[in-house]
């Protein structure tokens, strides 16, 4: 193509209005490819599958007044219909005068996203409303209160049935939709059901309006969202509810989005001098460049930290540092850093001054994710808020610690997917029929899970002895139920040399049919569907002369032993002299020691080492139970926050409950 034809100026991308998900969300956004010639392809890496916000957006949140089900259908389907003619209405050029039709642009590129609240699936009372309850998604409630929250700021009373995200490059326009939200939406629905003039059937009780500037920095001078997730690349796996995240039939293609007014205290920011604001951000202020030594990503701007207690790549309790480390490896739950982010479609917003005269500004923060619990709550709690992590006394991110930033109100909300047609309306799903499956506890309600499995005649049979030498002489041989109870006589010692011997493990087990499906269930769940489980096969033997022969003997039946949350813990290597019962609480005990997990399962088919297990919920150190409170916000309230439950495997092959339960 000639030079003279190529572009010089990007066109400026639209939203979807056709698709799975709701407009608003993820688009409009640049393509990973520009589509046209430019004059300088490389300028384009900035922009490849970015997000491009409108200009300005206005943000309601109200409650549902309906009184049944068939009303809430009404509502809903006069809010989709409402906001797909408002998506797809051409501006207006009545009464313009001759030579101002350029003042009005093809587009004001109009989207209007819906969250539901969690009071619309439960209200505050507990009562289910709208007999929705058993549709609720899995991670959606009211959102509660953080560090670094106003102290006027109640979470519990700030929460709302719905809300609206419209945006466009017109404040008009998105004044005009919330105008029709606040004041005609009751009409319409009056009109449907035939109801009379002083029925109401939804309310608006908060509205805000937010813009953007044209270079994306807000009023602290950085742009939030320079390092923002990409379509084609990290977006849609990140943002949007597929079929593997266990939600109700109807989420598939929704996303959840956390809502936070967040104010900016500008006389305290404004008395850091530059260096010191960029050293709070992470970011050099001018340039928008990371403070790390190394960095990557598209145009740089992406820190890299390959050490995160190196404070040579930036202040550790800078904003950047802490909510999102990068670290190289997995972390303790087998999830990297960077499948915690989330999208963030921020918006500054003034209101005035207030009644000392300071400014009232700062940020909506408004993001988009397909779990609440794994990225933004994990992100807050175990990392920005968290005044030890990722050393202790690092301190809680800067920008809260040092008071520039208060949350003052906030929701978490779901938005379902889009209509598939024009007979349907957002949230249709809620009302198909469902089966009412009997109520079961998830795993996610406990948080993390931890399940110790033995290895000898519980997944497998095996055939190796551990032989007694005495004065040099075998004087007895051992099967593994023998040698967990066996004690010792003076003179006597062990020879594990068979016990070591991998090569006898992998040709001689044979698995248990039943307990190996049991496993392979459990490693399947805990891997891909449990928040921060995790699998020990737990053994009293000790090292294998070579391990990867080892673990090919349960690689061979499917058992996934490479997962960063499956390991083999050895408790023949604790060399004191007490029985194998004892060395496996020792084991059990520094795992729980981490403060993590809520739920702590034994399978064995050994009864000694079951009883043992099960004592550790009557002594466990206060220390523990403590830790476990402080990781998972726990109250008093909560005397017993860890469950224990054994299972032992009998010589049939069998998994039961221990001790035995009647099945009266």
């Amino acid at each position: 193509m000639d030079t003279k034809t190529k572009q010089k100026i990007l066109p400026t991308p639209l939203p979807f209005y056709e698709g799975e998900f709701q407009s608003g969300i993820s688009d409009p956004r640049y393509p990973l490819h520009p589509g046209i010639d430019l004059e300088d392809p490389s300028k384009y890496e900035r922009y490849k599958g970015i997000v491009d916000k409108q200009k300005c957006c206005a943000i309601l949140r109200g409650d549902v007044l309906c009184d049944n089900a068939e009303e809430l259908q009404v509502l809903l389907k006069v809010i989709s219909d409402y906001s797909h003619r408002s998506m797809l209405k051409a501006p207006s050029k009545n009464n313009l005068l001759p030579l101002d039709e350029s003042k009005v642009p093809d587009t004001y590129r109009v989207t209007v996203t819906v969250g539901f609240g969690a009071s619309l699936f439960v209200d505050p009372t507990g009562f289910d409303r709208f007999g929705i309850r058993g549709q609720r998604p899995k991670y959606l409630k009211p959102m509660p209160a953080f560090p670094g929250d106003s102290k006027d700021f109640n979470p519990s009373e700030d929460q709302s049935d719905l809300i609206f995200i419209v945006a466009s490059d017109s404040m008009y326009v998105n004044v005009s939709i919330a105008r029709y939200f606040a004041q005609y939406i009751n009409r319409d629905c009056r009109k449907i059901l035939k109801t009379d003039d002083t029925k109401s059937y939804f309310k608006v009780h908060s509205v805000e309006q937010g813009f953007s500037r044209p270079d994306e920095r807000e009023f602290l001078r950085f742009n939030d969202g320079i390092d923002n997730l990409r379509s084609g690349i990290d977006l849609e796996k990140l943002v949007f509810v597929d079929n593997n995240d266990a939600e109700p039939d109807w989420c598939f293609n929704g996303s959840y989005m956390v809502y936070r007014k967040i104010r900016e205290n500008m006389p305290v920011w404004e008395a850091f001098h530059d260096k010191k604001q960029s050293e709070m951000i992470g970011r050099d202020k001018k340039t928008s460049m990371p403070l790390s030594r190394d960095k990557t990503g598209i145009a740089n701007l992406t820190p890299v930290y390959p050490d995160p207690k190196d404070e040579r790549d930036g202040k550790l309790n800078a904003h950047i540092r802490k909510v999102q480390p990068r670290r190289p490896t997995p972390d303790l739950f087998g999830i990297n850093d960077l499948d915690r982010r989330f999208l963030r479609r921020p918006y500054p917003f003034f209101d005035g001054v207030d009644e000392t005269g300071k400014s009232v500004n700062g940020l909506h923060f408004i993001a988009y994710m397909k779990s609440i619990q794994q990225q933004f709550e994990h992100v807050t709690n175990m990392w920005q808020m968290n005044e030890d992590f990722p050393v202790p006394g690092t301190g809680m991110d800067a920008l809260y610690s040092k008071g520039v930033l208060e949350t003052i109100s906030g929701g978490y909300y779901f938005c379902p997917p889009a209509p598939k047609d024009k007979e349907d309306y957002l949230g249709s799903g809620l009302f198909k029929s469902f089966e009412q499956k009997p109520y079961k506890i998830p795993d996610y309600v406990y948080g993390f899970g931890i399940t110790f499995i033995d290895i000898d005649e519980t997944v497998f049979r095996t055939f190796a002895r551990v032989k007694v030498i005495k004065d040099g002489e075998i004087v007895r041989e051992l099967d593994n139920q023998q040698f967990n109870t066996y004690e010792l006589a003076d003179g006597e010692d062990y020879d594990f040399g068979e016990f070591k011997n991998a090569e006898i493990f992998n040709e001689q087990s044979k698995p248990i049919p039943s307990i190996l499906t049991r496993v392979r269930e459990i490693i399947h769940r805990v891997t891909s569907k449990s928040e921060g489980s995790r699998v020990v096969f737990l053994t009293a033997r000790s090292d294998f002369d070579d391990k990867q022969l080892f673990l090919n003997t349960f690689r061979r039946y499917g058992i996934d032993m490479d997962s960063e949350r499956v390991y083999v813990e050895r408790s023949g290597n604790d060399t004191e002299n007490i029985s194998v019962a004892a060395k496996k609480r020792k084991v059990v005990l520094k795992y729980l020691d981490e403060g993590v997990y809520r739920r702590v399962r034994l399978i064995d088919d050994n009864k000694e080492n079951l009883e043992e297990f099960l004592a550790i919920a009557e002594d466990i150190p206060q220390t523990i139970l403590d830790k476990v409170k402080e990781n998972h916000g726990l109250g008093d309230e909560v005397a017993h926050p860890i469950n224990f439950k054994a299972y032992i495997v009998t010589h049939e092959g069998k998994m039961e409950d221990y001790p035995l339960t009647s099945t009266d």
